[in-house]
C-alpha cells in the first residue's frame, strides 16, 4: 500500500541543502535533532536486532542515521527521493543497499521475516491510519528480539498538541508544520506497540522530538 501523501513529500528539491538546514536547530521544529541522533545510534549499538536479517531503514534520506548503524550490519536504506539517496551513496560505504521506494509499500508489499527498523523523521509523513498499519505490518513481521528505532516529531498525547498550538507566540513555521503534517501522538504508538507485546521506551530531546524504541 502506498502512502497517500507519497509524491507530496518527495524531498528532492531539498537534497543538496538538506544537511545543513536539519543541523540548525535554532528553529523549534529542528531543536533536538542532533540529541535525537545520537540516543538512536546508542540504541541500535546495545541491540541490533537478529545479526541474520539487515537492519531496515525507513525513509533513509541522506544517511545521517545510516551512518551510526553498528558495523559491520548490513543496512537496507529505503527512501521515496532519488535526489536523496545519491547524497547518502556519496558518503557513505559499506553493505548497504540503496532501495528508491514509498516507505509503506515497501514495508506493506512484502511479507518476508523482519529484523530491527530504524527511520528518522519520515514518519510523520504518514496519515494516522497508515502508522497505525505501519505498526501492525511490522508486528507481524518483526522477529523476537528485533528493535524498533524511531525518531521523529511529535505529541505525547492530543491535550500537549492543542496546549502548543494554543499559545499565542507559537512561531508560525511550526503552526504550518503541523497544520499540512502528521505529527505522532506518542501515547497512542507506545498503547499500540505494546498491545502487541513491544517493550517501548521514549526519551525527548526537544519540544517536538523524541525517540522511540521497541523492543519485539
Amino acid at each position: 500500500m502506498r502512502s497517500r501523501d507519497a509524491a507530496r513529500f518527495n524531498h528532492d528539491a531539498e537534497a543538496a541543502r538538506y544537511d545543513v538546514d536539519v543541523a540548525d536547530e535554532s528553529h523549534l521544529i529542528r531543536r533536538g535533532y542532533s540529541a535525537c541522533l545520537r540516543a538512536l545510534a546508542e540504541d541500535l549499538r546495545r541491540g541490533s536486532g537478529p545479526d541474520t536479517l539487515p537492519i531496515v531503514e525507513l525513509g533513509a534520506g541522506t544517511g545521517a542515521l545510516t551512518a551510526q548503524m553498528p558495523p559491520g550490519r548490513p543496512v537496507i536504506a529505503v527512501d521515496i527521493s532519488g535526489a536523496m539517496l545519491d547524497q547518502a551513496r556519496a558518503k557513505l560505504r559499506g553493505a548497504i543497499e540503496f532501495v528508491q521506494d514509498d516507505l509503506l509499500a515497501w514495508i506493506t508489499e512484502q511479507d518476508g521475516p523482519l529484523g530491527t527498523v530504524a527511520s528518522t523523521f519520515a514518519l510523520h509523513h504518514l496519515h494516522p491510519d497508515e502508522k497505525r498499519l505501519l505498526i501492525d505490518t511490522l508486528a507481524e513481521r518483526m522477529q523476537p528480539g528485533a528493535r524498533l528505532c524511531v525518531g521523529d516529531l511529535g505529541f505525547a498525547n492530543a491535550d500537549a498538541q492543542s496546549q502548543m498550538m494554543a499559545d499565542p507566540h507559537l512561531d508560525p513555521g511550526v503552526t504550518e508544520a503541523v497544520a499540512v503534517e502528521y505529527f505522532w501522538h506518542w501515547d497512542d504508538a507506545e498503547a499500540q506497540l505494546r498491545g502487541y507485546g513491544f517493550r517501548v521506551r521514549r526519551r525527548q530531546h526537544g519540544p517536538l522530538i523524541s525517540s522511540l524504541v521497541a523492543v519485539r
